[in-house]
């Protein structure tokens, strides 16, 4: 476990003696200190080293997330064993972190899984057209897209390297799937997919430069050729942003069509806003909320984030200030 220290003596002796000599403006810094520092360790499972603010801000990111959903669902995870886990995941300072082995999460994917209902999987592509459409499809039209996950939601939007926090290393890889992130992606997404099961959603958007489906991407040479014909009935192509060039039976998305028929999928496409949101999102909400998942909301995971990094910078204050000469 790590442990956060102001002084070179153990938390709870101090604390005991902080509290019978504590006195003026340095007493209250002491107790501070020190009450912060227990805080940390009872809300977080652990505290964090100020020494290594990168891994630290991921340290408590995703703990806080954690303990979120620890408190909203039946399920009870061990932050701390999970933490442990995917730290062990990041490749050491010696591994070349542009070339990871396929397998490299397994352990992590495996201990944070969750099953997910029949009917309910959603796959997307392109981000960066897409945004926080994403999590707003998700949420209004009860449906479960991979950050949704336990897996998925501790570690969306969130970036590493190595356990030396060495965030630069990995900005030179050259081939997204091997970089430590996207290794990550790329395992989680095969598990996701191959875990689908009745109809399974495709979010998409006709905005997309270079085209709604790109061929490259993780859904189509990951997600795609996972999904098993013997356990998915019918795929479901949603568009969003249609354009002329971009819709139904024609450009990139007539691609993807084509592509779902050749892998033995029934498939049928929407283009059309309205009715995506009207129609289908109404015919989901009937059949209730999904519990386990939707807590992992953009607002929850804001506030985690925010809490995470709150801690972080508070605590990096507080150990800077204490190893000072008071």
């Amino acid at each position: 476990m790590i442990s956060l220290y102001c002084f070179r003596e153990p938390l709870s002796p101090l604390f005991s003696q902080t509290l019978i000599d504590m006195a003026g403006l340095r007493g209250a810094v002491l107790a501070i200190a020190v009450g912060t520092s227990l805080f940390c360790s009872w809300t977080l499972g652990a505290a964090v080293v100020a020494e290594d603010s990168g891994l630290n801000m991921l340290k408590c990111t995703i703990t806080s997330r954690c303990q979120l959903f620890d408190n909203k669902t039946q399920e009870k995870w061990n932050c701390q064993n999970i933490w442990n886990t995917f730290y062990a995941s990041i490749p050491a300072v010696s591994d070349d972190v542009c070339d990871l082995p396929s397998n490299q999460y397994s352990e992590y994917i495996r201990q944070t899984q969750q099953a997910i209902p029949k009917d309910k999987t959603l796959l997307w592509s392109g981000r960066d057209v897409l945004g926080t459409m994403i999590k707003n499809y998700t949420e209004s039209c009860h449906v479960i897209n991979l950050e949704y996950t336990f897996t998925g939601c501790l570690l969306d939007d969130l970036k590493w390297c190595n356990q030396a926090g060495e965030l630069e290393k990995c900005d030179d890889c050259k081939v997204f799937s091997k970089s430590s992130v996207g290794a990550f992606w790329n395992q989680a997404s095969l598990e996701f997919a191959g875990e689908a099961s009745g109809l399974v959603s495709i979010l998409l958007s006709g905005k997309r430069k270079g085209g709604a489906f790109i061929e490259t991407s993780i859904l189509a040479t990951v997600e795609l050729p996972t999904l098993r014909t013997s356990h998915v009935t019918k795929v479901q192509i949603l568009l969003l942003d249609k354009t002329e060039t971009e819709q139904c039976g024609k450009g990139t998305v007539k691609t993807l069509q084509e592509k779902l028929k050749e892998y033995g999928f029934e498939e049928n496409c929407e283009d059309n806003v309205n009715e995506i949101y009207g129609r289908l999102c109404e015919e989901r909400r009937r059949e209730g909320d999904i519990p386990g998942f939707y807590h992992c909301s953009s607002a929850n995971l804001e506030r985690a984030t925010f809490f995470g990094t709150f801690l972080v910078m508070l605590y990096t204050y507080i150990n800077n200030f204490c190893n000072q000469k008071i």
